[in-house]
């Protein structure tokens, strides 16, 4: 799957769908092309052809009354079976049309949706609980655009819109943006569980479905492990049905030797990848389970990768939207680009299993606006290396100005979330502010290569870890029994992170906890007394990288209004001469470099011959 783009309004023109097509094209793959163009609107839906001609597709279908596009998988009910349905999207539009969002609210599956109604022109949009395919939109001059990728949007603009200041902001302190912002002004992403309906110059935004703890009581927690575990081998079935060749990245922690065992023997052409040395605990686990599963394993060890050969093709695939630091998916991703048509995630195992939660979370003493403090404070300093160091690269009048701003931006984003306590805030508010534009992030780098399909975002398991408590979601405990007791082909193999064998017991697991914490602590130690003497870091050794950053301030483009000079050069030369790791900042700064250069120089107005990241001399 590659992408939706289209325009309403009234200034259709009739070379629009030709331009969305245009940003699409990749070198080296087929496309197939779904259009559907009238004098107020315009949408074409690209589809990879391997992935348009496998049994399971089917994006696109029209009548007298409606035109629907669909981008993504549904899960289809018992309903689907008992009636003639020419493909899912007539069975998506039938629903929609008699039942609405009634339906909607079920429609299990990661996808969005693109309804145009011909009567009355009215457009309606709409994506699944956790916005799992990311989709932008511009309202402006009596037009609705809406894509995929932000670049579509731009191509009817030429350039014309500019950098949002709270978005970029934003996006270097925490390497990605919340709530619908992104780093541009007037585009946005729509939330997730949403319902965007445009109809007469008027566009309204109606979220359907809100991730929320009901607090359950759970009075047998063996009943409820076999419960889970179940739940999530039928989410399973009703992902792999028919689809072959599938690919995961297999580490030595949870979430993927989840997917693993969910796996049926039957399937053809299983290709794990796994991340490390050979030596390593982690590979060592991985290569554990893909021989229990019989998969064909591929072990990438760490190189000297020149990450500077992927920074533009990697920004000009994802609009900028992904850091610097999150290029070695690409790298990754470039090995199982022959070896398969599905990529099965781990997105949300370890949001929704309580990873997430700190110490800090759970004292019963911290008000609210501290509680948040604290977490504005934990993201600064994790993504950035913390505030005084963002400020010696940013125009001192520039960050003056909206430094403010962004931190009023970032506690309203927790202020509408019910929660019970801030342990819950704070996983709610993970869910919707940072999963959709942070662990997706990847996504358009290579959906035209394969499909990803996430386990864990099925709604029926969703809902029964909701009614999880927190005392069982601290440190995973619950999600580690449920795999020691509930998966007996990988049982006894031993989790990565604490190089212990998982217990089938609450007590065992939540003993275990304490040991995680020791680890934690010696690690952040390490990290401290070692961060000077690293120079054998892969961003360091890449000093191509250095040059396309210090041509860029020494530049006549370089935007003197947001940037310090002396800042920046500052920073580099620390980091550079192994006086500190500054790393993820060094890392988001050259993605913004590229976005800037690519989208706002050069006006997003042709596709640079770089712009496939695997298709690199």
């Amino acid at each position: 799957m590659i992408g939706i783009s289209g325009i309403v309004g009234s200034n259709i023109h009739k070379n629009y769908i030709q331009k969305f097509q245009k940003i699409h094209t990749v070198t080296g793959v087929t496309n197939k092309y779904y259009n559907f163009q009238n004098n107020f609107c315009a949408i074409t839906l690209t589809m990879r052809l391997e992935l348009a001609n496998d049994g399971l597709g089917g994006n696109f279908y029209q009548d007298e009354g409606y035109v629907i596009f669909f981008e993504g998988y549904i899960c289809k009910s018992k309903f689907y079976l008992t009636r003639t349905f020419q493909n899912d999207a007539h069975y998506i539009l039938y629903n929609w049309i008699n039942f609405g969002e009634i339906f909607i609210k079920n429609l299990n599956g990661e996808y969005v949706i693109s309804i145009y109604k011909k009567d009355d022109d009215t457009l309606i949009i709409i994506n699944d609980r956790f916005a799992s395919r990311p989709f932008y939109y511009l309202n402006k001059d009596n037009n609705l655009i809406f894509a995929s990728e932000k670049k579509a949007i731009f191509a009817v603009y030429n350039g014309q819109l500019s950098f949002s200041e709270i978005g970029l902001l934003e996006f270097i302190l925490f390497s990605h943006n919340l709530s619908n912002r992104t780093i541009y002004n007037d585009v946005f992403a729509i939330p997730p569980a949403s319902i965007l309906v445009y109809k007469n110059k008027n566009c309204k935004i109606k979220q359907y479905w809100n991730f929320t703890y009901t607090g359950k009581k759970i009075t047998n927690i063996s009943e409820f492990l076999v419960k889970l575990g179940i739940t999530l081998k039928k989410a399973a079935e009703k992902r792999y049905i028919g689809r072959n060749y599938l690919g995961l990245g297999l580490s030595g922690g949870l979430d993927s030797r989840v997917i693993a065992v969910t796996i049926p023997d039957t399937k053809q052409g299983v290709y794990a990848r796994t991340y490390g040395a050979l030596n390593s605990l982690e590979v060592q686990i991985a290569k554990e389970i893909a021989k229990r599963k019989k998969f064909d394993h591929y072990i990438h060890e760490p190189k000297n990768i020149v990450f500077s050969k992927f920074l533009y093709p990697a920004v000009w695939r994802t609009d900028g939207s992904v850091p610097f630091t999150g290029l070695k998916s690409i790298v990754e991703h470039n090995i199982l680009k022959d070896k398969m048509l599905y990529n099965l995630g781990g997105q949300f195992g370890d949001v929704l299993t309580g990873k997430t939660i700190l110490p800090y979370m759970l004292d019963p003493f911290l008000k609210k606006d501290q509680f948040i403090e604290l977490v504005f404070d934990k993201y600064t300093r994790r993504v950035s290396g913390g505030i005084n160091l963002i400020k010696r690269i940013f125009n001192k009048q520039y960050f003056k100005e909206n430094f403010p701003l962004l931190k009023e931006m970032f506690i309203k984003s927790f202020s509408n979330i019910e929660a019970n306590n801030n342990c819950d805030l704070y996983n709610v508010w993970d869910i919707l502010n940072r999963q959709a534009r942070f662990t997706f992030n990847s996504f358009a780098v290579d959906n035209y290569l394969f499909m990803k399909i996430n386990l864990f975002t099925d709604y029926d398991y969703v809902e029964l870890l909701q009614q999880t408590k927190v005392r069982h979601r601290f440190g995973q405990i619950l999600y580690k029994q449920m795999i020691a007791s509930q998966f007996s082909e990988i049982s006894d193999i031993k989790n990565g992170n604490l190089n212990k064998t998982l217990k089938p017991s609450y007590v065992g697991n939540f003993i275990d906890l304490f040991s995680h914490f020791k680890i934690g602590k010696q690690s952040v130690k390490d990290t401290k007394n070692s961060n000077t003497l690293d120079k054998a870091g892969l961003i360091r050794v890449d000093r191509q990288l250095r040059n396309i950053i210090i041509n860029f301030i020494e530049g006549d483009t370089f935007p003197s209004n947001i940037f310090y000079f002396k800042g920046i050069k500052s920073v580099l030369n620390d980091h550079y001469e192994c006086k500190h790791n500054y790393s993820n900042l060094i890392g988001i700064l050259s993605t913004f470099i590229a976005a800037y250069d690519l989208f706002y120089i050069n006006n997003y107005q042709s596709q640079p011959s770089i712009a496939d990241p695997f298709n690199i001399k």
